[in-house]
């Protein structure tokens, strides 16, 4: 049985194979999976800044809160640093080279 993390997780291998970040680290934060995940619009990190906080907005879909994050993270060259600090905020450190720009996907599930 395939699970839904392995489905996306796959799905944005392949995405990001064709832009050419193949170095991705993951970050999960509480998870837990279920039959509500809510994909954020992607976080593209720009060129030549070490260092980020990317910020979670308030998710409207999720009524009853958050069940957990997935974040997969990717460079050109290294796999970023990644860790959830809590639930609005995920700190991001590029450890290769920062002439090109880095991307962050991210997964909330919605409690049920």
């Amino acid at each position: 049985m395939i699970s839904v993390s392995s489905i996306v997780v796959v799905a944005c291998a392949l995405a990001l194979g064709v832009q050419g970040q193949t170095a991705c680290r993951e970050a999960q934060h509480n998870i837990v999976p279920t039959n509500h995940p809510v994909k954020l619009q992607p976080v593209y990190l720009q060129p030549y800044v070490a260092d980020w906080n990317v910020n979670i907005p308030p998710i409207p879909e999720c009524v009853n809160g958050i069940s957990g994050e997935h974040a997969i993270v990717c460079d050109n060259d290294l796999p970023p640093q990644a860790n959830f600090v809590n639930d609005n905020n995920l700190v991001v450190h590029r450890t290769g080279n920062l002439a090109g720009t880095g991307t962050v996907y991210i997964t909330v599930y919605c409690r049920d």
